[in-house]
């Protein structure tokens, strides 16, 4: 008897799921195929892929559509069955991957450098919003300006040193001046576009 952990499992299904958004057969020894023993119908076709070193985007064929459906609903059951966090974790990412649509991008440009420019500030806009979906993101604009503005006179009760409560001054005045600035500046802004937010 072989006792396969579940971690194996979902590897082994996500691998015997890469094939259908083509509408391809899983080639496999267990199963008794072997590349010598292939035929056309069990090849299958992608309107695209896209293969680079940490993914691979297969963008199916419209006739292919009803067999991700019934892949996506059989997930869904072993989704409702399973009680371990991890592995259902896995399976929602799975169905998120398998349903979610890809969006394609076309660019133009005049010249070949000027559209491998172009290609490249697209990329690094998708990682950078990748990376904002994974990792988070911290607000900008000046918002951490405006939170410490609003703490700095609770922190300067806590402090004993003179020295201490001149730099908390100094930091508040800091604070308060960028955001009159800011405050100003974007009044400014909004007035030569025709609106009034006084």
């Amino acid at each position: 008897m072989t006792i396969i952990g579940r971690s194996l499992h979902l590897l082994c299904c996500v691998i015997h799921a890469i094939p259908k958004p083509s509408g391809a057969d899983f080639l496999s020894g267990d199963f008794g195929l072997t590349l010598g023993s292939v035929t056309s119908d069990q090849l299958g076709i992608a309107r695209k892929v896209t293969i680079t070193s940490n993914s691979t985007t297969i963008v199916a064929d419209s006739a292919t559509k009803a067999e991700i459906q019934a892949r996506i609903l059989q997930i869904k059951k072993d989704l409702a069955e399973t009680d371990n966090a991890a592995l259902s974790r896995k399976l929602s990412e799975r169905i998120a991957k398998l349903s979610g649509g890809v969006a394609v991008i076309k660019v133009g440009a005049h010249t070949e450098t000027e559209l491998v420019d172009r290609k490249l500030r697209i990329e690094d806009a998708k990682n950078a919003t990748f990376a904002a979906m994974d990792e988070g993101i911290v607000p900008g604009g000046g918002a951490t300006y405006v939170h410490l503005s609003e703490q700095i006179s609770s922190i300067k009760k806590s402090m004993k040193d003179e020295n201490e409560k001149i730099g908390a001054d100094i930091v508040a005045k800091v604070c308060s001046r960028f955001l009159s600035f800011f405050k100003s500046y974007f009044l400014h802004t909004f007035a030569s576009l025709g609106f009034d937010l006084r």
